[in-house]
């Protein structure tokens, strides 16, 4: 954003400085200005047919469409912006009661994202599109903490091979969403690796990761919806619920003491901004813990 500024506001400023000042037209004006336009702006689709635009069928400039940016945000909305050749038309999905307020939708985004770019967040569990992230790391790093001394090295090996498959980064992450995990493929093929033994997973590695059982019934079974965690072999249950309370772990404060602070007489001493963290850590926790929950409930 520096570099925006400085290689072309900036100069665009100097030149026409009988209009504009360095002093009041500053890096920091900038800064909210673009927030400002991120904020409220919207991207015109692009048609299949001119194969142009972002991945998500955007165009690369925001348009600021006077009116439509009043309109504020949830995930449950009952209204959407519909682009005509010659108009665009804000469109109720549903009926609207008299007096009953017409929400937008900003797109499926978790918490995080919306406090990111749009600065607020909402109540668990009203963002139907929120998430939380398992880095890949943590799983990696719970099954050496599982496994004896002896088995570290061969742990090691089919971690290397998961990433040379492109099955796991050094920097990616496990998402889960509210209805299960959302990087189904994912976690259980690096499960499945994981937990092979030794003569499993060599007979796997010269097949270069294909499995004779990978059949249709088997991609049916990938879809790890929070329900069917239960049904998963025990060791990758435990694996699953080590590296989501290692997660947990990583919050200031507990789950419980998090609900504490929702109650509205601790709620009201919170900032704004406190607020709004409070929601996204809240609710990263709750699907942290329901993780954990249906992981283990078949021993509970």
């Amino acid at each position: 954003m520096k570099l925006e500024y400085t290689s072309l506001a900036l100069p665009f400023i100097k030149k026409h400085s009988h209009l504009f000042s360095e002093e009041v037209h500053s890096f920091e004006l900038y800064k909210r200005m673009v927030a400002f336009i991120m904020a409220y702006s919207f991207f015109e689709p692009v048609s299949d047919e001119d194969g142009q635009g972002d991945e998500g069928g955007k165009s690369s400039l925001p348009l600021m469409v006077p009116m439509a940016d009043i309109l504020n945000h949830i995930a449950k909305n009952n209204a959407h912006l519909e682009w005509d050749k010659d108009c665009l038309r804000m469109v109720t999905t549903r009926q609207v009661a008299a007096g009953e307020e017409v929400f937008n939708t900003f797109g499926q985004l978790a918490n995080w994202q919306l406090l990111h770019m749009y600065g607020f967040a909402e109540v668990w569990p009203e963002n139907i599109y929120d998430t939380v992230d398992i880095p890949m790391q943590v799983l990696f790093d719970e099954a050496k903490l599982a496994a004896g001394p002896a088995d570290v090295q061969l742990l090691e090996e089919k971690w290397l091979f998961l990433g040379d498959q492109g099955v796991v980064s050094e920097d990616g992450s496990f998402i889960a969403g509210m209805e299960g995990i959302l990087t189904d493929e994912e976690v259980y093929e690096s499960f499945k690796v994981l937990c092979m033994t030794e003569v499993e997973f060599r007979e796997h590695q010269e097949k270069e990761g294909w499995s004779d059982s990978d059949s249709e019934e088997e991609e049916e079974e990938r879809s790890l919806s929070y329900e069917k965690l239960s049904d998963l072999p025990e060791a990758w249950r435990h694996l699953l619920a080590a590296a989501a309370r290692c997660c947990m772990r990583k919050y200031r404060n507990s789950l419980q003491e998090n609900e504490q602070l929702l109650i509205k007489e601790n709620w009201e001493k919170l900032s704004k901004r406190q607020q709004w963290s409070l929601l996204v850590c809240y609710g990263q926790q709750k699907l942290l813990n329901r993780i954990i929950t249906s992981c283990l409930s078949e021993e509970s």
